[in-house]
């Protein structure tokens, strides 16, 4: 089965957290309207302004302008390989290799009004290295396992799609996170869809980390496993993106570290609308084992 997320991602769309559907300014012609219109549960598109319609495969096809077993390999999922391989790199000189991240007009520490009426503390905003910009977005800044700068997330309050990565950044091949969890005991860790759960869950007392999408990328499966966690709390939204997702995340888990997922209550999408503290961790009690 073809992964639509990872492999629009891999020619530059960015595909809004935990959403089937979205619009995109089409790829085809000169648009200032975003009349691209792409759904990843049916796996078809279609631009308003005449350029076309079809599957993702087509669109896929004229977006790299490929041919059908050009386009095989591009679709086609490359193994993983085992993290031992890595072990006599020097992740020091690695990192050096990485280019270093332009947060375009970032204001630190001050954060947009929105933000606090959902409830997000000005201690919890400050200890992710939060800020804005000139257009009033809460920028959160992404750190590798190294604690370095590799990318920034912007969430926007009104504007379409609602969360903006930085240029390049590759959300499959980084736990938002992780690099927290220096010093924090690894009994039990969450694993969240978005960047803002993640932060929501900390402010609760719940070390977490998010895989910045509703897809766990078979690198994020090998960082999870290094960290050594006892078990891993699967808290993905609660819509049939976010049940995929966790069926996904169990099935690669599962064998290697004890996997949970939790069920939120029907009338919370996911578990940032929780603002109850006692409430959040009995959800997380009554967590289901596999």
């Amino acid at each position: 089965m073809i992964d639509w997320i990872e492999a629009l991602e891999k020619v530059g769309i960015d595909v809004p957290l935990g959403i089937d559907e979205f619009s995109i300014k089409c790829p085809f012609h000169e648009d200032n309207v975003a009349s691209c219109a792409i759904n990843i549960d049916k796996g078809v598109w279609i631009c308003f302004a005449g350029c076309g319609q079809g599957s993702l495969k087509t669109f896929l096809k004229k977006h790299l302008n490929y041919n059908d077993i050009q386009l095989t390999e591009v679709l086609t999922p490359k193994p993983s390989l085992s993290l031992d391989i890595f072990d006599d790199i020097d992740i020091t000189k690695v990192d050096e290799e990485i280019e270093d991240v332009f947060i375009p007009d970032f204001i630190p520490n001050k954060f947009p009004k929105w933000i606090y009426d959902r409830g997000f503390t000005e201690s919890i905003l400050k200890f992710w290295g939060c800020g804005t910009n000139n257009w009033g977005d809460l920028i959160i800044p992404i750190h590798n396992t190294q604690n370095k700068l590799v990318g920034w997330v912007a969430r926007r309050q009104k504007a379409i799609p609602k969360y903006m990565y930085s240029y390049k950044f590759q959300k499959s091949k980084v736990l938002f996170g992780a690099h927290k969890l220096v010093n924090v005991e690894k009994h039990v860790l969450c694993v969240t869809e978005g960047a803002l759960d993640t932060m929501w869950l900390w402010q609760h007392g719940l070390p977490s980390v998010a895989i910045l999408g509703a897809t766990m990328s078979k690198e994020q499966c090998n960082l999870l496993r290094s960290l050594k966690i006892e078990e891993i709390v699967l808290c993905f939204d609660n819509d049939v993106a976010g049940q995929r997702a966790a069926e996904k995340a169990t099935t690669m888990l599962s064998s290697s570290v004890l996997t949970s997922v939790i069920e939120l209550p029907n009338m919370y999408k996911d578990v940032q609308e929780i603002n109850n503290q006692a409430l959040l961790k009995e959800v997380i009690a009554n967590r289901s084992f596999f």
